[in-house]
């Protein structure tokens, strides 16, 4: 494990591109498995009220007055490493045609470090409202096939514990959530942690950093440090496929496929994404193509590539009887990823998808910043980078690298009655 220390600062992005200015403020918060309810339950405390307006209608018209373009908080995890994040939208006071900086950056400070608190805890009807909204997703999840096979499916592959935790299999903690407990994490995870400050827009550095420096210096309490730790590589199976045969009362079946990386590191990224497109984009269809328009034998089908688990998961949608041939076609067009000149066509087009893709992210504000967060936290290399390391791919690296695709699990959910489960 590498931790990392960051500098003190504000990471600025100049962009004269858009009339508008972004901001993203990150809490570093690493994964853990006994707050997953804590961790989606606390967004919703603090995005519709705050302490200084206390109810959603006046939290809304402020945001409104302010001309707040766009205000979000969630988590997102890179392997271990997990980051609360706030993202600002707001147009430049250019565009405005007047300058209310001070009103919008003083509103953000207000909803990250004043949220509505009484007696030491979070409000208690709006917290109760979005545990029942959980739960009632929970419920939805359970009833919908195409989650809950996943959910099984990562289940079964999971040799460490983080893959497959999420809130299926850890809904008991809803019920443990009060709004003091809720609070204090919120205290633990954010307001007594340095935040990581990303800015972009038109706009001059040493302005937008004064301003934010004047509301979010304060703060500063301590050193950031991250740990670097956002590789998870499950562990190939040794010896025989473990092969789960699972009875539901879902209307179709699934069957699955998940394949491990033996040895994978960082550099085989690429090999992985190349492969999820060849399998599965519009530039290819291998699997589409033999499993529904040769063969007439599947609903539809979907290819997952997991680059920090080191992990490939196949799923087809199917009718029960037709298991046992869908699965030795499934083998085939991997095995079929090792014929050169069948792959050599085909990642061309890729690539040209790829270039093409290229040009219109870059001409996306929210990708662009993206990117450059992304790219100060160590997570990922440039947009660019990534391009070049795939023009530089041929067919025989893919065949290759297939050698190293290991099967591990093969689950098949059967459809059976036909009452919710």
């Amino acid at each position: 494990m590498t931790t990392w220390r960051l500098p003190k600062k504000i990471y600025f992005l100049p962009n004269q591109d858009f009339q508008t200015i972004r901001i993203q403020i990150l809490f570093p918060q690493p994964f853990c498995e006994e707050d997953i309810a804590k961790r989606i339950l606390l967004p919703s405390m603090l995005m519709y009220l705050c302490q200084q307006y206390p109810t959603e209608e006046e939290f809304q018209k402020e945001v409104q007055r302010r001309y707040i373009l766009k205000l979000s908080c969630d988590y997102f995890c890179v392997g271990r490493m997990g980051f609360f994040s706030f993202s600002f939208v707001i147009p430049t006071p250019e565009a405005l045609g007047e300058n209310i900086l001070e009103k919008q950056f003083s509103l953000l400070e207000q909803i990250i470090y004043h949220p509505k608190v009484v007696d030491q805890g979070f409000d208690s009807f709006e917290l109760e409202r979005e545990k029942e909204n959980l739960r009632v997703q929970v419920k939805n999840d359970k009833n919908n096939q195409k989650k809950w096979n996943h959910f099984r499916l990562c289940e079964l592959v999971d040799d460490q514990g983080l893959f497959s935790a999420c809130i299926l299999n850890h809904s008991k903690q809803i019920d443990k959530v009060t709004p003091c407990n809720l609070y204090q994490y919120y205290l633990d995870s954010i307001y007594h942690q340095t935040p990581i400050i990303f800015a972009m827009g038109d706009i001059s550095q040493k302005y937008i950093s004064s301003i934010l420096g004047k509301y979010f210096y304060p703060y500063f309490s301590k050193e950031v440090s991250i740990d670097l730790d956002y590789n998870q590589f499950l562990a190939p199976v040794n010896s025989n496929v473990q092969t789960i045969h699972e009875k539901s009362s879902f209307h179709d079946s699934s069957l699955s496929l998940a394949y491990k990386v033996q040895d994978m590191s960082e550099s085989d990224f690429v090999y992985l994404n190349l492969i999820q497109q060849l399998l599965s984009s519009l530039s290819s269809r291998l699997l589409a193509k033999k499993l529904r328009d040769e063969l007439e034998m599947i609903y539809s089908c979907r290819v997952q590539a997991y680059f920090r688990f080191g992990l490939l998961m196949i799923t087809a949608y199917i009718d029960r009887n037709n298991k046992d041939i869908i699965y030795e076609k499934i083998l085939e067009v991997i095995q079929e990823l090792k014929d050169v000149n069948l792959i050599e066509p085909l990642l061309k087009n890729i690539k040209e998808r790829e270039r093409i893709q290229l040009i219109r992210v870059l001409d996306h504000p929210a990708h662009i910043f993206e990117d450059f967060i992304f790219q100060n936290l160590k997570i990922k290399q440039s947009l660019e980078e990534e391009y070049q390391i795939i023009m530089g791919i041929h067919a025989q690296d893919i065949a290759q690298f297939i050698d190293r695709l290991h099967l591990d699990t093969v689950y098949f959910l059967e459809e059976g009655s036909h009452e919710s489960i």
